[in-house]
């Protein structure tokens, strides 16, 4: 018998199995997260005179460099930069209010700059640039109220046709009580006869047979238009609590 060289390929294939518990290493890197700040005012917004730029972070503020935020007002092509003030909002643990006394109808922009809040887990803000323009003097109206035979404290509230409270004011009695700035549209008024004047409603005490404060409501249209005035007189006689 005779052999005969012969040469045959032979292909095996090489498995590399990943050990149970270990994870497969990232090759990409999670971007640093930044502070997020809310903020009602966008872009080209048209901002109420009578209104601050309100900015709420996402979480509680430990240190704020006011030096890197600016406000600036814009005449033609050429831009100023106004003072302004920063206020810790007294009923929330995170808002902040920025006021300044606005011109009408004027370009503005607000830069917060990186680094301007760090909250208490180390986050910083990113970059804030808002152009953003008052609104003008004539856009509002104004409501003049006239209270007639009231001899106590009045709390008196302007309320949206939805029974929302926008304004509350008090007065000592018989007077004038003014809402400006206010935006066309329809109105409601309440008024809380406040007998123990501490500038709330109360309930009243069943045990101790104090009746709840008076109130009334308003009965006629209020209308407020555009650069109007709208004067309404207000007879409380038939509905004021007795003098003590």
């Amino acid at each position: 018998m005779n052999y005969v060289p012969h040469n045959d390929t032979v292909n095996f294939i090489y498995i590399v199995e990943t050990p149970k518990g270990r994870k497969k290493q990232e090759t990409t890197s999670k971007a640093p997260e930044s502070l997020k700040i809310e903020m009602v005012l966008q872009q080209g917004a048209i901002l109420d005179l009578n209104k601050s730029i309100s900015l709420t972070p996402e979480y509680p503020i430990i240190n704020t460099d006011i030096s890197k935020i600016k406000l600036f007002k814009k005449e033609d092509t050429i831009e100023y930069s106004q003072k302004f003030t920063l206020d810790k909002d007294s009923l929330s643990l995170r808002k902040y209010m920025l006021r300044h006394e606005w011109e009408e109808t004027m370009n503005y922009r607000l830069f917060i700059g990186s680094g301007a809040f760090t909250d208490i887990y180390g986050l910083t803000n990113d970059t804030i640039n808002i152009p953003f323009k008052t609104q003008s003097v004539d856009h509002y109206g104004r409501l003049v109220l006239t209270l007639t035979n009231a001899n106590q404290n009045l709390i008196v509230q302007l309320m949206t046709e939805k029974d929302l409270v926008l304004r509350t004011d008090t007065t000592s009695g018989s007077g004038q009580v003014i809402f400006p700035w206010l935006e066309p549209g329809k109105y409601k008024l309440k008024v809380i006869f406040d007998a123990n004047n501490n500038g709330k409603w109360d309930t009243g005490k069943y045990l101790a047979s104090i009746q709840p404060e008076k109130v009334k409501f308003y009965k006629g249209e209020i209308n407020v238009r555009a650069n109007w005035d709208l004067e309404l007189p207000w007879d409380l006689k038939s509905e004021e609590a007795p003098s003590k």
